[in-house]
């Protein structure tokens, strides 16, 4: 019993842990394209709830499948599954850093249900998130997307996944306000001031 105490006590039990954020967007309206309104989708995991494999040369790195669908009450409207490699590194403190990803899927204005899946490949642990939202239809009148917290914000003249309009723009994946932060950063679009007259401007 001893034995199997210390075991127990020494073995660290994985399972991917992760928090999910998620914003509207809207895709304005190009000729005779209307506005389309989009997810904006990120996670950010717990390096330290999954697990690091080392190679010949001393690097370290994990791989984990992202699986998200996207449904209404006609079925499936988008669905993705992909691969996602955290990048090789010959630091021993590879679990102590931030691991985020951001996708964006063009959706149906509607009631949507999102279901993700973020599994370690070879392992059974999973991560499963679920939740359901109403995407508004684009307004003929202005109106504004979703308000997205952000971690950091800052110029960066390369593209990336995390680039909107000439900037690196990570969002902020939190399910509770602690005393840490001093300041809450967030982003939000307006659509359609073109609509507005000039005496409302």
């Amino acid at each position: 019993g001893f034995c199997l105490l210390i075991l127990l006590l020494s073995t660290k039990i994985y399972a991917v842990q992760a928090i999910v954020s998620y914003t509207i967007f809207y895709i304005p309206a190009q000729g005779s394209t209307p506005a389309r309104p989009y997810a904006e989708v990120s996670w950010q995991i717990d390096p330290t709830s999954i697990h690091y494999n080392q190679d010949k040369n001393g690097q370290w790195s994990s791989q984990l499948t992202a699986s998200i669908v996207f449904s209404n009450d006609t079925g499936v409207v988008m669905k993705d599954k992909y691969n996602w490699n955290r990048p090789a590194t010959d630091s021993i403190h590879a679990g102590s850093q931030m691991l985020i990803d951001l996708h964006r899927y063009v959706l149906p204005a509607g009631n949507i249900k999102m279901d993700i899946i973020l599994a370690e490949n070879g392992h059974t642990d999973q991560f499963n998130f679920t939740d359901s939202f109403t995407v508004a239809p684009p307004a003929e009148q202005p109106y504004y997307s979703g308000l997205q917290l952000l971690d950091t914000a800052y110029k960066y003249p390369e593209e990336n996944v995390f680039s909107k309009n000439g900037n690196i723009q990570i969002p902020l994946n939190l399910n509770f306000y602690n005393d840490d932060r001093s300041h809450i950063y967030f982003y939000a679009e307006l659509y359609n001031v073109s609509s507005l007259s000039k005496e409302e401007e």
